[in-house]
């Protein structure tokens, strides 16, 4: 009885504060009815139709979608719809995955969000990473190979790229690629002292590693001035145990950026099982896209290098984190082969759906006994 009072006071309050609250917030925020389309080609729906889309939204999810547009929704059927999960279903059950493994009473997340753990948890482990400088914290470096603390100034050396990651770091935000060319320091071009640097870096610690300058000469065709970076997500299956591909996708950078991420002007695009980009790629900027904005490269029929490689890599690291149920992998490709550059437990679905499609039914399959 009285749970199903609670029942009943939930679905009176939706009605009477949750509803009318965001149907009045996706009246106020217009882009999610009349928005960017990304298939401009393509027959629209009107924009009352789209309203009363996210209305229905809104009702059963209790919030507008806000990748209705990045979905291509405003040309698909509701029935094409039902394909595409929920971002906080999703971000829900990802979480509690993660963060409650069936017989320990503690998250092993922690190894993947913290840079410098993740690098020596990996070197040790022998899989590959990017050269491995130190820990950076006010002014000093704990430097790995003399293992031992020095000034910043002490490793700065001419000729030198290092990069400057946040230790909790997300899609590139934060970080600082520094450079020393004929004794002195640039940064985004421009010549730096080093007591800029440490103001620079002043708000936190960063992870210290060597810029990768051996990017494979097919993949900086596509964009030469960043790490273009392949996303292999994969998941633990919980039936069977084992590690099963969820998507991939790959990102290239672009407008100078120096990281491959959507939000500084980035491209995605989808990688099918045998490694080769989808024909259209998607840019926050350009939308749809065939080909690189910046160097014109044609994406149909592109190959990743090492994509064998990177995705056995991949499944390999994943059963050694054995207390993680799903995984995001970024790589670099170089010369030589592939590189880990980072493991993300937080990883983020609506990049995977707006490029291969709905994840319904392996959500369903790989996150549900």
């Amino acid at each position: 009885m009285k749970n199903k009072l609670l029942f009943f006071l939930r679905k009176v309050y939706f009605r009477v504060r949750v509803y009318p609250r965001q149907v009045k917030h996706l009246k106020n925020y217009t882009s999610q009815y009349y928005g960017k389309t990304y298939f401009p080609d393509s027959e629209h729906k009107s924009e009352r139709e789209i309203f009363n889309e996210q209305k229905k939204y809104i009702r059963k999810y209790g919030r507008m979608n806000e990748y209705y547009y990045l979905y291509g929704f405003d040309v698909k059927d509701l029935r094409d719809q039902e394909e595409y999960l929920d971002y906080g279903v999703y971000m829900h059950r990802r979480d509690y995955l993660n963060n409650h493994p069936s017989k320990d009473i503690y998250s092993y997340t922690g190894i993947l969000r913290d840079k410098f753990y993740f690098a020596i948890f990996m070197e040790q482990l022998g899989f590959p990473v990017p050269g491995t400088i130190g820990l950076y914290d006010k002014g000093n470096v704990f430097v790995f190979a003399s293992k031992c603390n020095v000034k910043i100034a002490d490793v700065l050396k001419n000729g030198m790229e290092l990069m400057f990651k946040p230790l909790d770091g997300i899609g590139g935000v934060g970080i600082y690629a520094i450079s020393m060319t004929d004794g002195k320091m640039y940064y985004a071009g421009n010549e730096i002292s080093v007591d800029k640097l440490i103001e620079m870096l002043s708000t936190q610690r960063f992870f210290i590693q060597e810029r990768i300058n051996n990017q494979h000469p097919k993949v900086a065709e596509l964009y030469p001035h960043a790490v273009n970076s392949l996303r292999i997500t994969t998941v633990r299956d919980l039936k069977s145990g084992n590690i099963e591909l969820m998507g991939c996708m790959f990102l290239m950078g672009a407008r100078e950026a120096v990281v491959s991420n959507w939000h500084y002007g980035g491209v995605i695009i989808n990688v099918n099982d045998q490694g080769y980009f989808d024909k259209y790629g998607y840019s926050l900027y350009e939308g749809r896209i065939d080909k690189h904005p910046d160097t014109g490269v044609p994406f149909d029929g592109f190959h990743v290098p090492f994509f064998d490689m990177a995705m056995k890599e991949a499944i390999r690291c994943h059963q050694l984190f054995y207390g993680v149920h799903s995984v995001g992998w970024d790589f670099a490709i170089t010369k030589d082969g592939v590189l880990f550059i980072e493991g993300n437990d937080n990883w983020g679905m609506a990049a995977h759906q707006m490029v291969s499609g709905g994840l319904k039914k392996k959500f369903e399959k790989y996150y549900f006994k």
